[in-house]
């Protein structure tokens, strides 16, 4: 997930897209390898008078891996979907707060790939802090949840902070950023809470 959803300043007030994808092979002689992958996206962004901000995007994906990549004879198909939903506060000329939420979930319709399933649940806040005329002051800090199938039996971790400085040294110059991250890697646990492998 990423806060930049809501760092695009074009739009006035609410903006709606949708876009849809589908991506056919067909074969003469197989006609049992003939496949169809779908790719739907949707938006919608609206900014209220006071200064809040909401943004929803969903991506919907219905797709197969590369062939050949797998051990399997078949195609690995599989269903994916990402969610994010970011609120952004602007207190000022000086401060803006952001919080969002992000679910990816990802299921194959394979029973030899239960393993692959998984959900990613990622919870998230910033804030942003103008110091001067070009410099400012911005930190994160980020809680991230996946949780793999009953098969494999575990969930896992992580969390992330970030802290740093924008500058930009002349008018012409992009921003410069530097910061440092904490960042404790990815531990499962199985369902009974024992145990914690990397």
């Amino acid at each position: 997930m990423s806060l930049k959803i809501l760092q695009e300043d074009w739009y006035r007030h609410f903006n709606a897209s949708l876009y849809y994808r589908a991506d056919i092979d067909l074969f003469s002689r197989y006609a049992a390898e003939n496949t169809i992958r779908h790719r739907v996206e949707g938006e919608l962004r609206y900014k209220f008078s006071g200064g809040l901000s909401l943004a929803v995007n969903d991506q919907y994906l219905s797709s197969n891996d590369v062939r050949g990549v797998s051990s399997s004879d078949g195609l690995d198909k599989y269903r994916s979907n990402l969610l994010d939903l970011v609120a952004a506060y602007n207190t000022g000329r000086r401060t803006m707060l952001r919080v969002g939420y992000s679910n990816f979930l990802v299921d194959y319709s394979a029973p030899r790939n239960a393993f692959r399933d998984r959900v990613d649940n990622v919870f998230l806040g910033a804030f942003f802090y103008k110091t001067g005329a070009r410099t400012s002051l911005f930190g994160s800090i980020s809680l991230s949840i996946s949780v793999t199938t009953a098969a494999a039996g575990r969930t896992g971790r992580e969390h992330l902070v970030w802290l740093g400085l924008n500058w930009n040294a002349t008018a012409k110059t992009k921003r410069h950023s530097q910061g440092w991250i904490r960042k404790e890697g990815l531990c499962f646990r199985d369902r009974q809470g024992r145990g914690c492998y990397p």
